[in-house]
């Protein structure tokens, strides 16, 4: 038999060298793909982490701020020696746990955690990064910290570099040349109120509180402080916040010749709108501790909007009939940033400026000194910040130049103006009134702004 010899086939596919480098190659970058998913700052072990901890943050917020809502009263009075009580009880913390920071808020550490409220509000207070002089903030909110006083700067703001003095007025502007790096813009001072909310009007004299509740603390009615000045110190004028025909804030004309519902009225304004108005304002100022009031008087650029710029016509009530309390109330409206509410000054804000100037020594607001100079003539010197000695604190014009109409009331027909004017320097303090569609070319206003 014959065998015959067949050749073995061998198959001598395989992976070569090179295949082999290049599979780890991919598996490599697979591997560094997978690590960076799961890792590094926006992988998915540390997103679950960040979110971890933003719930375990949000849950001690929570059980700090129902301690607070427990902690209020049959009346809607919040009670801070009740709320300290009711942490230590229910969440199990002692007294160290619980600090009193001294500005109207308190710090509670719970769960590694520092919860801080305001006292006032019950509201989560965001801690805010530190504001740089002579930059505009941008982002978010920041603050700026001097003397032992904190100012809260808004975004689309900047301190102005030499008047960032908190307890001598500080300046922010909402621009600075980019040449010079000096504002060019507009510019408010920082009006410090430590206590804004009082529990009665005695009580107002003692602190210089800005208003107190006739509402509850979820539906707050608030009343504004008006005070009496003297050339020792001020008082609040008895019956302010309860009564219907005399100085009063917020307030709405009922008058038939010269009501807020009278034809003068195109702005819509009612008595829901002025105290929903009032309300924001409180509520904004008690969390910030502050509020901005202009440099300047008000005086309106090209587009006729509201500005608050140096040596610029004063907005008076002659120019035209718009140009009463009512047209001045809608132009104040007219100055833009998202960061604020801007508005014709109220009373209560007035008289927080005067107080926090009075409280200094060597203020008098009940006295035409140490400013003078505050007479000018109409037609060559009637413009805001003109007059150099007429400053206080930062402040032009609350001597002369224009009265400035505000917010406040008196009987059911008139609002209330301040100050003086270019023909006469009335004392800082100064307060009367007027029908709010008198157009007296005398007649100015002030733009404050509070914090969003």
């Amino acid at each position: 038999m014959q065998i015959k010899n067949r050749k073995l086939k061998v198959n001598n596919k395989g992976i070569t060298l090179i295949a082999l480098v290049i599979t780890i190659i991919v598996l490599l970058i697979l591997a560094g793909v997978a690590i960076a998913t799961l890792t590094g700052d926006n992988g998915i072990l540390t997103k679950a982490a960040s979110s971890k901890e933003k719930t375990d943050k949000a849950s001690a917020e929570e059980a700090v701020k129902l301690e607070y809502l427990g902690s209020i009263d049959n009346t809607g009075k919040f009670n801070y020696e009740d709320f300290k009580t009711n942490v230590k009880n229910n969440l199990g913390l002692q007294d160290t746990d619980i600090i009193d920071n001294g500005d109207n808020t308190c710090t509670v550490k719970y769960n590694g955690y520092d919860v801080t409220l305001d006292i006032a509000t019950g509201n989560i207070v965001v801690p805010l990064e530190p504001a740089k002089v002579g930059e505009i903030v941008t982002g978010s909110n920041k603050k700026y910290t001097e003397g032992g006083e904190t100012a809260v700067i808004p975004v689309g703001f900047g301190i102005v570099p030499g008047l960032d003095d908190i307890s001598e007025g500080l300046v922010i502007t909402d621009h600075f040349n980019e040449t010079t790096g000096k504002s060019d813009g507009n510019e408010f001072v920082w009006i410090p109120v430590p206590t804004v909310v009082a529990e009665s009007e005695e009580q107002g004299t003692a602190n210089k509180a800005m208003a107190i509740n006739l509402g509850t603390a979820e539906n707050p009615q608030y009343r504004g402080l008006l005070y009496d000045f003297t050339d020792t110190g001020s008082e609040v004028m008895s019956g302010c916040t309860t009564t219907t025909d005399y100085y009063r804030e917020p307030a709405y004309l009922t008058d038939s010749s010269y009501a807020d519902a009278s034809s003068y009225n195109t702005v819509g304004i009612t008595e829901e709108s002025l105290q929903s108005d009032y309300n924001n304002m409180i509520k904004s100022v008690n969390i910030n501790h502050g509020f901005y009031v202009a440099r300047y008087e008000i005086s309106l650029d090209e587009n006729k909007n509201a500005q608050s710029k140096k040596n610029e016509r004063s907005s008076d009530a002659s120019q035209t009939d718009t140009n009463s309390w009512y047209g001045l109330y809608t132009k104040a409206k007219t100055y833009n940033k998202a960061s604020v509410v801007s508005s014709m000054i109220w009373g209560s804000q007035y008289d927080a400026m005067m107080n926090w100037m009075h409280k200094d020594s060597n203020i008098n607001v009940n006295s035409p000194t140490p400013v003078t100079g505050a007479v000018r003539n109409q037609d060559t010197e009637r413009r805001t910040g003109y007059v150099e000695t007429d400053k206080i604190k930062n402040v032009y014009d609350l001597l002369g130049n224009s009265r400035e109409w505000t917010l406040e009331a008196n009987n059911s027909g008139f609002r209330v103006y301040r100050g003086g004017n270019y023909s006469y320097s009335f004392l800082p303090a100064y307060c009367s009134n007027d029908n709010p569609i008198s157009t007296y070319d005398g007649y100015g206003s002030r733009l404050t702004l509070y914090i969003k």
